[in-house]
């Protein structure tokens, strides 16, 4: 049998290796893959959101299964693509992938079925989202819609924390927000194989999201390709002898995550300078803290500063009246 595993990450690695040691793979492909699934098997260059190339692939290389890892791919209807074709694939269709892929359906199903969740409401304005939480108070839990990869949550324990998360969220347009109430205890996750009326649970699992102990601190999207870089970094200081300054990055993650970040300092800064008080952000990797530096060195009357030791350095914004722009 021949399979295709869609995607290039850590989850199609693994989904790889597992296909590659069973007794019914003669050959393997990875579409794109990466060079430790280029070890195992046959990467395509085809990215995993080209599903027109994704079919042809499949239909070259007259493969017998695809089986798909990324949910964005599965969102953009690979699933309906391939069967269409008539090529045997693993996976939810478009329409079931939306129980993933927006939150507000997802919710709107549990309400229809009158399945256990947390209340809620969405909005597709700052402007409503902000009254409504200024009704509920906080603790209050902020979802952007869509896939996040885990770093669209905000567990604002206070009012100021959820209005920031929803500066962040409707910065990005056409986005929308669910807000939902808080809820306090233990959290799982219990995932399943689904076939028709068949359903196979798989094992209990529970995310540890928070950057700091005792569930502090925003959610660890962006973590591990942050271990990677440090630990990439010590390795090649070493064998050079000397600090090696390294930055890695992966599907343009640092790019996104700089944006954004610096659209929120600079509405920080903005306060700053309104109120002429003060502002320490969260703790963040030096590229981060430079990142925002040279984003708010053109600024009037504002400066920036790093303070703190290790993993809880951060970065004040600070009132600097009569500071010339850089």
């Amino acid at each position: 049998m021949k399979i295709l595993v869609v995607g290039k990450g850590g989850r199609e690695h693994a989904l790889a290796k597992a296909a590659h040691a069973s007794k019914l793979c003669d050959q393997l492909y990875c579409a794109p893959g990466n060079p430790g699934m280029a070890k195992i098997a046959t990467c395509l260059n085809v990215s995993d959101s080209d599903i027109e190339g994704l079919v042809k692939a499949a239909t070259d290389n007259e493969i017998d299964l695809t089986i798909v890892g990324p949910e964005a791919t599965l969102s953009l209807g690979i699933v309906d693509a391939f069967e269409k074709e008539g090529l045997k694939i693993f996976g939810p269709t478009k329409a079931a992938t939306q129980v993933e892929s927006s939150k507000d359906f997802a919710k709107q199903i549990m309400a229809k079925y009158d399945i256990p969740t947390a209340a809620y409401q969405t909005f597709d304005n700052y402007e409503e989202a902000w009254k409504y939480v200024e009704s509920k108070g906080a603790p209050i839990v902020i979802k952007e819609d869509g896939l996040k990869a885990g770093k669209g949550v905000t567990v604002a324990m206070d009012l100021d924390q959820a209005n920031e998360a929803l500066k962040i969220a409707f910065d990005i347009e056409n986005n929308q927000v669910v807000i939902e109430e808080y809820l306090e205890g233990f959290e799982f996750s219990l995932i399943c194989l689904v076939h028709n009326e068949l359903v196979v649970p798989l094992e209990v699992a529970q995310d540890h999201k928070c950057v700091f102990d005792g569930d502090k601190g925003p959610n660890t999207g962006g973590k591990s390709l942050q271990s990677f870089n440090r630990l990439v970094k010590a390795a090649v200081s070493a064998e050079f002898k000397k600090r090696v300054g390294l930055l890695i990055d992966v599907n343009g993650y640092k790019e996104d995550r700089y944006e954004k970040i610096c659209k929120m300092a600079v509405r920080v800064a903005k306060d700053v300078r309104r109120t002429k008080v003060d502002a320490t952000l969260d703790p963040m990797p030096a590229d981060e803290r430079k990142a925002i530096h040279n984003a708010l060195a053109k600024m009037a009357d504002i400066s920036t500063k790093s303070e703190g030791e290790g993993e809880g350095r951060r970065l004040r914004i600070l009132y600097t009246p009569g500071k010339e722009i850089e």
